[in-house]
């Protein structure tokens, strides 16, 4: 054996005893697919929460948006459990960017301009309704110009304006409203809005309560944002590759593939859990998933994981699945099925 040659075996050796012992993690070949190989690792008994949407940040030296950039719209009504939301919506209508935020006072006034009642400071702050946290909402230039579309209100498709839930009650008889005064916070002027809306009847009258018109607003909401805020999850497709049939007693041996339908990197730190069962009881023994030979699911790209699941001797014969998922919230779907007969 030459000099080069007992190197060359020298480090193979090494490399596969690294292997063997853990020290290197490596993919197996099978069918000529690699895959990572199942190990029975603990759990961590976790639940892997995703990120939430969140609005988009502000550009540095964004300015405070005044009224007289603003229009605005009522948006209709909506009653739900004997409360009322008209909710509003404004635009940016200048050529400059700019943000507003907090909780504007309102001012709902008649066709002469008389006031029919009003929200302002502290009073009223809060809706029925979800709505969304008191920060900074930007206001590009250029987006769609109003009218919105109709009820039911769809927020997340009113891209670059701003939402606010808004409530109006009184007693009969119920007032005709024909325009609301919007303060903008900050010493930033009134902006007028069209509100052609009656006051919804309120719960106080006829109860021997003091009888006095009542408005509720939430803050301004950043609208192609769902709220409360959605997770921002990877999609994903979770496939399980399973023998035909697996007997009684014996250990089953099958394969999960996930794929990244998405446009980030799946990031496989923290690990998650997960757990495996046949059809019937959620019973099954749980595992950390053998994340440290992937580190990443790269965007358009798949893992192969082996699986293993102890089939017991009394499993009763017959049709059954497979069912495994991931306890992992930042990817959709985490789980999958597949057919398998026990016999």
């Amino acid at each position: 054996m030459t000099l080069r040659s007992l190197r060359a075996f020298l480090l193979w050796s090494f490399s596969s005893a690294l292997a063997a012992c853990g020290s290197a993690p490596v993919l197996t070949k099978a069918a000529g697919i690699s895959y990572v190989p199942w190990l029975a690792l603990a759990p961590k008994h976790q639940y892997i929460e995703a990120p939430p949407v969140t609005p988009p940040a502000l550009p540095p030296g964004t300015p405070e948006c005044k009224a007289s950039q603003l229009e605005g719209e009522s948006l209709g009504e909506g009653a739900a459990t004997g409360n009322v939301d008209m909710p509003l919506q404004l635009r940016n209508r200048s050529g400059s960017a700019c943000y507003i935020h907090g909780y504007p006072d309102v001012t709902v006034l008649d066709a002469s301009g008389r006031v029919l009642a009003r929200g302002t400071g502290a009073d009223g702050r809060g809706t029925f309704f979800a709505d969304g946290p008191d920060v900074p909402i930007l206001l590009p230039v250029g987006t769609p110009n109003l009218p919105a579309p109709k009820l039911p209100i769809d927020s997340t498709n009113l891209k670059g304006q701003a939402f606010m839930n808004f409530s109006w009650y009184d007693c009969p008889p119920l007032p005709q409203a024909s325009r609301l005064a919007l303060d903008v916070p900050d010493g930033g002027g009134r902006m007028l809005i069209p509100f052609a809306m009656q006051a919804y009847y309120g719960s106080a009258c006829g109860n021997g309560q003091p009888q006095r018109p009542a408005v509720f607003r939430g803050p301004f909401s950043a609208t192609g944002v769902p709220w409360p805020p959605a997770a921002d999850k990877i999609p994903v497709t979770t496939t399980i590759s399973a023998p035909a049939s697996v007997k009684r007693g014996t250990t089953l041996t099958y394969f999960v593939t996930i794929r990244n339908d998405g446009s980030r990197d799946y990031q496989l730190d923290p690990c998650p859990d997960y757990f495996e069962f046949l059809m019937g009881v959620k019973d099954g023994p749980s595992y950390q998933l053998n994340c440290s030979p992937v580190g990443l699911i790269a965007p358009a790209k798949s893992a192969k994981f082996e699986m293993r699941m102890s089939i017991p001797a009394g499993q009763p014969a017959g049709s059954s699945y497979v069912n495994w998922a991931l306890q992992d919230g930042r990817i959709d779907p985490p789980s999958a099925q597949a057919p398998i007969v026990i016999d």
